[in-house]
């Protein structure tokens, strides 16, 4: 198949999107914590968070901002998420034990085996 025949069925920042909702079918979270720091460059940022901020599901908002934000995203790419509402700190990955450094910016609590 050459460039001419190829035909793209979603858009890269929704598919990105749904790693950060139902992390659980991609694995965990790590999965797309990777997908977005290997690929954020290629990626329209802005886009990716008007679908989070519309999601309106604040528990991937917090965790799309703090990915972003460690990436070095700009406050005003990340204001959208931080004005979606949240209910008290979340573990960055449920499944696991909620330990871990509480950052209070995000509201998460960053309990992930890498050190986040």
């Amino acid at each position: 198949m050459d460039e001419q025949h190829e035909v793209a069925i979603f858009a890269r920042e929704r598919a990105l999107l749904d790693a950060f909702h139902h992390f659980h079918i991609f694995g965990s979270l790590s999965t797309a914590l990777a997908m977005l720091e290997e690929h954020h460059d290629a990626l329209d940022l802005e886009t990716l968070v008007a679908y989070a901020a519309r999601l309106e599901i604040g528990a991937v908002a917090k965790r799309v901002g703090w990915a972003l934000e460690r990436l070095g995203a700009s406050e005003t790419l990340l204001a959208p998420l931080r004005s979606c509402p949240g209910r008290g700190d979340i573990p960055l990955d449920p499944h696991r034990p909620a330990r871990g450094r509480h950052n209070s910016a995000w509201g998460v609590i960053e309990n992930l085996d890498n050190g986040a």
